[in-house]
Parts: structure tokens; C-alpha cells; sequence
């Protein structure tokens, strides 16, 4: 699955990057983003490794919506280091706080410590939605690391953070539930817990908004052991639209609720 995976981003991603050549806006008019990446990487031989890749929009001054994604997407991928509110981008403040840690758990530890957070930039639905893809690795010794997949989606004409809980909400609830259900257990039948069930099972933190549906990804620990890593399942907007429930991601969405 981790194949799959990586080959559907590969996918998205080269196709994005077509689109942002040969277009500055898009569908609805509103500008595309540009991307500039902040790197930090300390290597402690021994003792301690933090390196962290993330996206500032470069063409944020051009629409508050990107400024407010642009400042959104720093509180949320930072969360536990800044103030809520915080609208002030100190990254090297934030890398240096973490590599010293970092290290100071390598000396404790007697092993190499690390933190990772990479972060790349996803467009798609014709540049009308970006979406960010964070991923995190720490290791503080023990058996092994902690690792996250996370994705965030954002309306480039907006601004707005897509929140994806109305899925199992309302009258199309029970039929979501079952879609999720069987697409986990068809794709990995008896490494999810026992204790999930149609009536339990719930919309991970992390989904990604694809060219042709969603994306949900589920953590270590989440729905399955440790030993299985991070499962996603892929759910097309026709299949999402048979259960009843509004597609707000898509900006004609009675085209698709016809077919």
C-alpha cells in the first residue's frame, strides 16, 4: 500500500506541476500559489539529527486568501511551539528550539535522537484546492520512532480549511460509515483492530483531496497496530456521491451527483 501511495502523490504531484506552468490563475480566477522552501538540517553525529522542510506561500501578498493559508498552515504544522494566534514566523527560532532537545534527549538517551518534519505542497481540482503534506518522524530511543502522515486541504479562493467530520453526519452517515468500513477491510482485511466496526469507524485528521476523490489516512495505532504503519484508503467522489453526502470540494457538485 505504501507503494501505491507513494506512486498516487508522484501522480498528483507532477500533474500540479504542469498546471502551475502554464497557469498564474485558477478555474474561479483566484491566484495559484508559489512555494518557497524553508530548510533546516543539524546533524549532531551521535547524539541528535533534526532536519525540517516547509512551505511558505511566495506569492502570499496576492490574495488574503493565500496569506491566510500561508499563516494557517504555520500554526498547524507547528502547533505545540506557537501561540494559537500566532501570525509571526520565526522558523529558525522554532529549529533551533527543537534541535536543542533533540540533542539534549540524544545525551540522556546514549543514542542518536531525531525529529523530521517534511513538508511538500500539493495542488489539484485545477488549482482550486492546495493541500499540504506533513510528514513527522521523531525517535527519542526504544524500540522505534513515531512517525505521522498529515495532510491539510485548503480552498484557494477562500482560504478555508476543508473539514471533512460532515461525512458522518446527518442522513448519508451510515452510508459513509459502511463505504469507509469495507474499502478498509477489502484493502487490508484482518490488520485493522477487531474493535472497528461500521458503527465506530470515524474520518481520520489526515485527507487528502485528490484529482478524483479522497484520500484518508489513518495513523500508526489508529485503527490498526503499530506494525501495520499508516493505512489510507482512496474513496471516489461517485462513490462518496451515492451515499448522499455534498461534495464541497467540488464547485459543480450537481454534475457529479447526476451521473
Amino acid at each position: 500500500m505504501r507503494k501505491n501511495l507513494l506512486f498516487t502523490l508522484i501522480v498528483v504531484v507532477a500533474s500540479a506541476t504542469i498546471f502551475v506552468g502554464c497557469n498564474r490563475k485558477n478555474s474561479d480566477g483566484a491566484p495559484i500559489p508559489r512555494f518557497e522552501e524553508y530548510t533546516y538540517d543539524h546533524h549532531n553525529e551521535g547524539v541528535s539529527r533534526t532536519v525540517i522542510l516547509f512551505q511558505r506561500i511566495k506569492n502570499a501578498d496576492k490574495s488574503d486568501a493565500l496569506a491566510i493559508i500561508d499563516t494557517m498552515n504555520y500554526r498547524r504544522t507547528f502547533a505545540e511551539r506557537i501561540d494559537e494566534n500566532s501570525t509571526i514566523f520565526d522558523l529558525d527560532a522554532i529549529a533551533e528550539a527543537i534541535q536543542a532537545e533533540i540533542s539534549e534527549e540524544g545525551v540522556l538517551a546514549g543514542v542518536e535522537c531525531e525529529s523530521r518534519i517534511e513538508q511538500m505542497p500539493i495542488l489539484s481540482r485545477e488549482g482550486r484546492v492546495v493541500c499540504f503534506e506533513t510528514s513527522y518522524y521523531v525517535f527519542m530511543g526504544g524500540a522505534h520512532g513515531y512517525e505521522s502522515l498529515i495532510y491539510d486541504c485548503y480552498d484557494v479562493a477562500t482560504g478555508s480549511l476543508y473539514d471533512f467530520a460532515y461525512l458522518l453526519e446527518d442522513e448519508w452517515g451510515d452510508a459513509m460509515r459502511a463505504l469507509i468500513y469495507n474499502k478498509l477491510r477489502y484493502d487490508y482485511g484482518e490488520a485493522v483492530f477487531p474493535s472497528i466496526t461500521p458503527e465506530n469507524i470515524h474520518i481520520p485528521e489526515s485527507v487528502l483531496i485528490t484529482e478524483s476523490g479522497l484520500m484518508l489516512v489513518y495513523q500508526p495505532y489508529d485503527i490498526a497496530p503499530y506494525s501495520e504503519g499508516i493505512l489510507s484508503v482512496e474513496l471516489s467522489d461517485e462513490a462518496i456521491a451515492a451515499t448522499g453526502a455534498p461534495l464541497v470540494w467540488i464547485k459543480d457538485f450537481e454534475v457529479i451527483e447526476s451521473k
